[in-house]
């Protein structure tokens, strides 16, 4: 269910995906599947059985590889899609040394970024805590690991150790944190998460760049002590890059590093915030209007970037039965942000499209009146796509609905069943796109998301 597709020019291809990474701060979701092949017939992409990656594979120095999923999600496949013992073996060898090149590449723009006094907090931190469990190791294992412990390049060549099981497995033994139950072993296996930018508590993802660092403002000292991003060091030079890379006819839909009430409550903390909303209103606006300004700035220059067709604002502002806060303060703080950005990107007659979670029944009328032209995220236990589009479907777009639930636990014919009523409720007069409810996360099965779309594309 899981394939790798590489381009022909396998080689070219490659080094494409390198030069994304090395800009990236956090990884690439580099998305060339199964999807292409089965829907769009796209010629330029193939799939190639793991025995001719092998032969592929001997053209490159391993540090050149930079295919790499997070989640161990890469496999290789033979032609008549089995797995044999060699071809885990091989994946499992390939995604190992794909993680130790990325890791390597942001340890040097880690310590280039603290040389030029240019890094955050926290990236001093993770900085500091790097150091102190090599130290920890070297103390523990030089004798035994000599070759993970030299004196230049240091760090590279102890992150190199997480290709070696003997290594790991010592490493394992080393107590940590005795109250935390925690070995030296997980510890460096999560700083290695947080150095490729995908700890748990790390910001949304931007499609290209991220704005914020995660804080804690309590008052006015620490939010002029805040590292707020100067937009006019943004690097929106990736834009360029897949305006290169696009067929022609597709357009890019950039996202926002979150919303601006998200980055709010990140930023403070989510307890803090609440406390500020009643008893320092002054900082809330504070942090609010910094953040605004950066988000409208930034979704403005995506809006104006020719290789754009729409611009899309990430921002969850309520739970199953309620908004986050109450109404009058969204309205108060965070909505004339909004309707901002919406005139920014309608100024270059682009679409702005949003995602909100939850249950957004007291507000949908400050959604229509911010002008958002479609509107992302469905639950069927809150509001169904399809009474949405019956209430609000003649004042904005929806988009998705298939609601996440059923989309795990249906059965094939369920979700083509599900997937043709979805679309006979809501298709008629426009204003409708269909897909999921939310994101496809790596739960969700994939031949039960390839049957919805496979269904939708051939149902007519």
């Amino acid at each position: 269910e899981k394939l790798i597709v590489l381009s022909k020019n396998a080689k070219d291809s490659i080094s494409k995906v390198i030069d994304l990474l090395a800009k990236s701060s956090k990884r690439d979701d580099l998305i060339l599947g199964e999807l292409s092949k089965r829907l769009f017939n796209n010629t330029s992409y193939q799939i190639l059985s793991s025995g001719e990656l092998k032969e592929r594979f001997k053209e490159f120095n391993k540090n050149d590889i930079a295919f790499y999923d997070v989640s161990s999600n890469i496999i290789f496949i033979n032609s008549d899609n089995k797995l044999n013992s060699d071809d885990k073996e091989f994946s499992k060898t390939m995604m190992h040394e794909i993680i130790h090149a990325a890791t390597v590449q942001r340890i040097k723009q880690l310590a280039n970024k603290i040389a030029n006094k240019t890094a955050t907090k926290q990236e001093i931190e993770l900085n500091d805590e790097l150091n102190k469990v090599y130290s920890l190791a070297k103390l523990n294992l030089q004798d035994k690991f000599p070759q993970y412990f030299q004196e230049t390049n240091s760090l590279e060549e102890f992150v190199a150790g997480i290709l070696d099981q003997d290594f790991l497995d010592e490493l394992n033994k080393i107590e940590y944190n005795e109250n935390a139950n925690l070995s030296l072993k997980d510890r460096i296996l999560s700083i290695i998460k947080q150095v490729l930018g995908i700890n748990e508590r790390t910001l949304a993802a931007a499609a290209f760049t991220n704005l914020f660092n995660l804080a804690d403002i309590k008052n006015d000292e620490e939010f002029e002590k805040y590292p707020w991003q100067d937009m006019n060091k943004v690097d929106y030079s990736r834009l360029d890059i897949m305006k290169n890379l696009l067929p022609e006819g597709m357009k890019i839909i950039p996202r926002s590093p979150g919303g601006v009430f998200e980055n709010t409550t990140w930023i403070m903390g989510f307890t803090q915030f609440s406390f500020a909303l009643v008893e320092n209103p002054g900082l809330i606006k504070k942090v609010v209007d910094a953040i605004g300004a950066r988000q409208l700035s930034l979704l403005k220059t995506y809006a104006s970037h020719e290789a754009v067709g729409a611009v899309l604002l990430g921002e969850d502002m309520g739970f199953k039965t309620s908004t986050m806060i109450s109404p009058d303060m969204m309205r108060e703080y965070f909505f004339p942000w909004h309707k901002k950005i919406v005139d920014a990107v309608h100024s270059y007659g682009k679409p702005a499209l949003i995602h909100s979670c939850g249950n957004l029944t007291e507000i949908y009328q400050d959604i229509l009146a911010c002008g958002w032209d479609a509107k992302h995220s469905f639950e069927d236990g809150i509001l169904p796509v399809w009474e949405f589009k019956k209430q609000y479907g003649k004042e904005i777009a929806c988009l998705g609905g298939f609601d996440m639930d059923k989309i795990c636990r249906f059965s094939p014919e369920e979700i083509r069943k599900h997937t043709r009523s979805i679309i006979d409720k809501c298709a008629p007069g426009g204003g409708y796109a269909f897909g999921t409810g939310n994101s496809v996360a790596q739960y969700v099965p994939a031949e039960n998301y390839l049957t919805m779309i496979e269904e939708a594309f051939n149902y007519r």
